[in-house]
């Protein structure tokens, strides 16, 4: 899909310019441009397939009939901002590209800004005073069109991050709430999870780890070109199939959120720990576990479970992040994400393997990329065929809704 077909990526657009500037003053109700907006919303919210946002279209039809009532009375500004603003629907709002009249061109004696300035007259003079001395300090695009350059008085609004993003080929990415719903329809029986090696049948998704993946998709497509030039679907492919297992949080149930191992301060100190206790002291103190808790303190954290003192140093002086002194930070969505896609890049888990020795330009073997992370067991990558099984799963679900 080109990076231009703004309509395909989700932006609409409004052209409503209002007949004046008017003040969400809790009386005249809000019209044009944000009753536009609020359409759009309204929209976005009667496609909501989530059950714990199902009154969210409820909500915006009534705002909607009380602006179309058109009878003066007392409502709430809030509720109207708080609508606009709803987070669930951000993507959708940032994508409204509005045309209106622009505050850079009129100046205050402009009709456009009589409502509002006539109502400063008697319950903010002095706000009123320093608005109107303001806005003529700001009406340079007047200034500018009257010198042949052609802007005009209305222009068109778009959120430029957002927007920008859109058309700059770099930025390429799949569809979060698309890839979410076919996601979903796959969780509990093509996914499912294996248990000691056999695929089995789990429940539905839950909202919680719905929320999670969300959350873990949106700063995943935030931080992936800080690291990666070409968006490479395999890549992000195994890093989901990796994090789908590792991060499992077996006793909630719960996927896709950033785990501490599920050990006990005893059995940690056996497995990794140098003390009196300890299965392996040398392999602990080669791991620079070295005192006493250093098990514990330092147990598998993450999106890929982080184990190990010399793991958390290493990672400390590749990201600038102090995980030594506080290995919680680990938990932290930003900073999984990021230990992550620099240690699968660069080989920081396993020096000599990453993700471009397995799954660079002309290679696909998502069976091989287990070493990664982990390195052989009983002749094979660890749970090698799990990982790429997953890896095609997703692989499939992202091809469908780039």
């Amino acid at each position: 899909m080109s990076q231009y077909a703004l309509g395909e990526l989700g932006f609409v657009t409004l052209n409503k310019a209002p007949e004046s500037f008017d003040l969400i003053d809790g009386i005249k109700q809000p019209n044009n441009v944000v009753k536009g907006i609020l359409e759009q919303l309204y929209k976005a919210a009667q496609e909501e397939s989530r059950t714990t946002h199902v009154l969210n279209k409820y909500n915006y039809k009534r705002l909607l009939a009380l602006i179309d009532s058109n009878q003066d009375g007392h409502y709430s500004e809030q509720e109207y901002l708080q609508a606009v603003h709803n987070v669930s629907y951000r993507d959708h709002l940032y994508r409204v590209i509005a045309k209106h009249a622009s505050e850079w061109y009129y100046g205050k004696d402009a009709p456009l800004w009589k409502t509002y300035l006539d109502t400063l007259t008697t319950d903010a003079p002095l706000w009123k005073t320093y608005l109107e001395e303001f806005l003529e300090n700001m009406t340079w695009m007047k200034a500018v069109s009257e010198k042949g350059v052609a802007v005009g008085p209305e222009v068109w609004h778009m959120h430029p991050v957002v927007f920008l993003e859109a058309i700059n080929p770099s930025s390429k990415w799949f569809d979060i709430e698309k890839f979410i719903q076919k996601y979903k329809e796959k969780h509990s029986v093509v996914f499912g999870f294996y248990d000691r090696g056999k695929k089995i049948t789990i429940p539905a998704l839950t909202q919680d780890s719905e929320e999670s993946l969300r959350t873990l998709l949106i700063e995943m497509k935030k931080q992936y070109y800080n690291y990666f030039d070409d968006f490479n679907e395999k890549f992000i492919s195994y890093m989901l199939a990796t994090i789908r297992i590792e991060s499992y949080a077996y006793r909630q149930k719960l996927f896709f959120k950033p785990i501490s191992e599920d050990i006990s301060y005893d059995k940690a100190e056996v497995d990794y720990g140098s003390g009196p206790t300890a299965s392996n002291r040398q392999r602990a103190i080669l791991n620079h576990n070295t005192n006493i808790g250093d098990g514990y303190k330092y147990r598998g954290r993450g999106l890929v479970q982080l184990t190990w003192k010399i793991s958390y140093e290493n990672f400390k002086s590749i990201t600038g992040i102090d995980i030594v002194a506080s290995p919680d930070l680990c938990l932290e969505m930003s900073t999984a994400v990021s230990i992550m896609m620099k240690g699968m890049k660069d080989g920081g888990f396993r020096t000599g393997y990453s993700l471009d020795t397995y799954l660079g330009e002309g290679k696909h073997d998502y069976f091989n990329a287990r070493l990664i992370i982990n390195g052989y067991r009983d002749g094979i990558p660890d749970k090698a065929n799990e990982f790429k099984d997953y890896a095609e799963l997703f692989e499939v679900i992202i091809n469908e809704t780039i």
